[in-house]
């Protein structure tokens, strides 16, 4: 008999919760560390679109000196405007 992991600890049971087996959670450990390299960078341009430029200790030098992160976010706007004009071209 496998044990059932919750998924969301802390959570009431009730009949609607589904847990999770012990494989399914090895599995979905090992997809996570076998993803492919480009992933990194992926999460980075990421970061970058949702104003999150500033690593913690970035942040945390500015704070000790005072000072609060000053971020203009050119590329969301870049972004935007290419998905904008490609939904403009495309027709139904």
């Amino acid at each position: 008999m496998q044990e059932v992991i919750d998924v969301a600890p802390g959570q009431p049971e009730s009949g609607t919760q589904p847990g999770m087996d012990e494989i399914r959670f090895a599995e979905i450990c090992e997809e996570i560390r076998q993803q492919p390299n480009w992933r990194t960078e992926a999460d980075k341009c990421a970061d970058y679109y949702d104003d999150n430029q500033l690593d913690g200790d970035t942040l945390a030098e500015l704070e000790r000196r005072g000072m609060g992160p000053l971020i203009n976010n050119l590329i969301k706007p870049t972004i935007n405007e290419e998905l904008g004009m490609e939904a403009k071209t495309r027709g139904d």
